[in-house]
């Protein structure tokens, strides 16, 4: 081989190498998945799971997973349940506050191989992560989005829904946002209402602020502002245009007991 294709292959090597030792100790950028898998056990190997969460993301976004947890340990009662991501500390945080399988699967192909060893019929997203596209390719599983949440906000009726096969929505008022948004989409055929299963893990946290506002005596207010999104056309945020006045004329009143929600998202 020539000097010079030589020194390529060699330069590839080494950053390869050193990419691999980087995300081995975590020293990725921020929001980036440190690919950190167990490919190399896993691959010539099936599983026994018939749905499969697939989440790409960071820690930094678990809270869109959470909230499903009772829901898909209740239904990895009767149909296991595999949550597959590309961050290995994701994996550990996930593992480590449910009763789920989880797996880092860090190739496409160690995914495929899998696969196609397995039972696995369904794929849940619980997100429009771009990365969500590793997954969707195999159209052999029927795909649902899950999605962590039901709002008016842009990202509800993105284009990115009509990559599923389904989408399970709260209720009439998704599926009607979506069918007049969505263009080419049919909205009434891929848009399942199925309530919001997540909430009855908070159904306790309901009745601990019940009695909290009765011994205060005083009206409570729940201040919940959503994100403030990533880009101009999502700044749905209400805390930094009025959301410190706002809390501060309720608290000096004197007549109001307030709660603040902050949106999850560190972002």
């Amino acid at each position: 081989m020539p000097a010079a294709p030589r020194r390529a292959t060699r330069a590839r090597k080494i950053r390869s190498a050193g990419g691999a030792l980087l995300r081995r100790f975590g020293v990725v950028p921020a929001g980036t998945p440190d690919r950190n898998g167990e490919d190399a056990r896993l691959i010539g190997h099936g599983w026994r799971y018939e749905v499969l969460v697939y989440f790409a993301d960071t820690p930094e976004a678990l809270y869109q997973i959470e909230q499903w947890y009772s829901a898909l340990e209740a239904l990895d009662q009767t149909h296991p349940v595999v949550v597959v991501t590309q961050d290995s500390r994701t994996a550990a945080r996930i593992r480590a506050s449910s009763g789920l399988a989880v797996h880092t699967i860090a190739s496409y192909t160690t995914l495929d191989d899998i696969l196609e060893r397995s039972r696995t019929k369904l794929a849940l997203y619980v997100n429009h992560n771009p990365e969500n596209f590793t997954c969707l390719r195999f159209g052999r599983l029927v795909h649902v989005s899950l999605m962590h949440g039901d709002s008016d906000k842009v990202v509800t009726v993105s284009n990115q829904t009509k990559a599923y096969d389904f989408s399970f929505v709260a209720g009439e008022a998704a599926v009607d946002r979506m069918a007049r948004y969505a263009t080419l989409y049919d909205a009434h055929a891929r848009c399942i209402p199925v309530g919001r299963p997540q909430l009855d893990a908070h159904l306790d946290v309901r009745a601990r602020f019940d009695a909290e506002r009765v011994a205060a005596k005083a009206p409570t207010v729940l201040y919940a502002p959503t994100w403030e999104g990533g880009q101009p056309s999502a700044e749905y945020g209400s805390v930094v245009t009025h959301g410190r006045e706002l809390v501060r004329s309720l608290v000096e009143s004197g007549r109001y007991r307030v709660i603040y929600r902050p949106h999850p998202s560190p972002g």
